[in-house]
């Protein structure tokens, strides 16, 4: 009696099916997460610019990225393994400050890296904003 290979072929094919799924699912979910962006690109650029009068109540930075990995080294001629290889994912922080209106409704926006130091808890003025994209603040001066 030989070696079973029918087990190994189904085996084999069940393998590739998996790999074929898995490629499939990552390219949709990055479909999926350019046509949402695009639609919230397209909405923000279609609505109207808005000023509202309102107090900053709260700031947040969102960091995501600073992850390592190290990759195998290659098979070097006289059979031991080289160095290996260490990739590091760049770290990505984005900016959140929530206003606040007189009525008492909440809101955040995303606000570019610069503008974020310069936006303080406390201060009342008036935000512009285009949809959910931050124009910019005008802080109220005591007289």
């Amino acid at each position: 009696m030989g070696p079973d290979f029918d087990s190994f072929d189904q085996t084999f094919q069940a393998m590739q099916t998996l790999v074929v799924v898995g490629i499939i699912a990552v390219v949709v979910s990055i479909v999926v997460g350019l046509v949402r962006r695009g639609a919230r690109e397209l909405e923000n650029s279609q609505a109207p610019e808005v000023t509202a009068v309102a107090r900053i109540v709260d700031k947040r930075v969102s960091t995501t990225g600073g992850g390592s990995s190290t990759s195998a080294g290659m098979l070097q001629a006289d059979g031991t393994f080289g160095p290996g290889v260490s990739h590091a994912d760049p770290i990505t922080q984005r900016h959140f400050v929530t206003f606040e209106q007189s009525g008492g409704e909440r809101f955040e926006l995303e606000v570019p890296a610069g503008q974020y130091g310069l936006l303080v808890v406390g201060d009342d003025g008036t935000v512009t904003m285009k949809g959910t994209r931050y124009l910019g603040f005008t802080r109220e001066l005591l007289r």
